[in-house]
């Protein structure tokens, strides 16, 4: 994600922008949610062996930064913020997209496991 930003943004910015009244709330909020949802999806493959949340989080970042690049290619100005912005502003939509698709899986794995152990198979 700061390779994203980088890459867009400038890298000299950001650590300016940590101090500052008006950016830095933001990108703590931002940046704090990014590990938020990156401990959730790693506790998701480490404790219950879940890929699907990070496949998610993945898609939806992916969609994020071909937006971001196709509105840095447009003439038109964006408001509020850019899809870059907005995905990390919006990490509890991302979390939650995450859970659903995380507990979707399990109630797969559970019962396609269930009927497995019902009808004999190894």
């Amino acid at each position: 994600m700061l390779v994203v930003w980088v890459l867009a943004y400038g890298g000299l910015g950001l650590l300016d922008g940590l101090f500052t009244v008006q950016v830095g709330p933001w990108l703590v909020y931002a940046f704090g949610g990014a590990a938020v949802v990156g401990a959730a999806l790693a506790v998701s493959v480490d404790r219950y062996g879940l890929f699907g949340p990070t496949v998610a989080v993945m898609c939806l970042f992916a969609v994020a930064v071909y937006q971001l690049w196709q509105a840095l290619q447009s003439p038109y100005v964006l408001m509020p913020g850019d899809p870059f912005q907005l995905y990390l502003v919006g990490w509890p939509v991302v979390l939650c997209v995450a859970v659903v698709v995380g507990l979707a899986e399990r109630y797969v794995r559970a019962t396609t496991s269930g009927e497995s152990k019902a009808s004999g198979a190894p």
